[in-house]
């Protein structure tokens, strides 16, 4: 199964939510069960696309550090985790798509969860 994964979708949130250790947490577990996983690195999105689902001044505020993330917080590390985390999603939507058109309805493709 190919999973949408970067380590840069990792990063200490300075939160007591676990969320933005998730993914590297998720696939350690996949690999030591034993999983057939192959992990392919996800096309971060840009502020134009987050812009699409969020107020333009505010996906700028929060990727430039001067606006609170879903933390609380104005962390860096955040801010550079969220277009990987995003396009992780993205990029496992258009693969699933593409694999269903190739290898029918069911293609094995997951996102790393945040």
């Amino acid at each position: 199964m190919k999973v949408l994964y970067s380590p840069k979708m990792v990063a200490d949130s300075g939160s007591f939510s676990p969320s933005a250790s998730k993914p590297e947490w998720v696939v350690q577990a996949w690999r030591e069960s034993g999983l057939p996983i192959e992990l392919v690195e996800p096309q971060a999105v840009t502020r134009e696309q987050l812009a699409l689902a969020h107020d333009r001044a505010f996906v700028d505020g929060v990727l430039d550090g001067r606006i609170a993330n879903g933390f609380g917080n104005r962390s860096a590390a955040v801010a550079a985790s969220l277009p990987y985390t995003s396009g992780a999603m993205l990029s496992a939507a258009r693969a699933a798509i593409d694999g269903a058109r190739t290898d029918g309805p069911f293609a094995a493709v997951a996102a790393a969860p945040c």
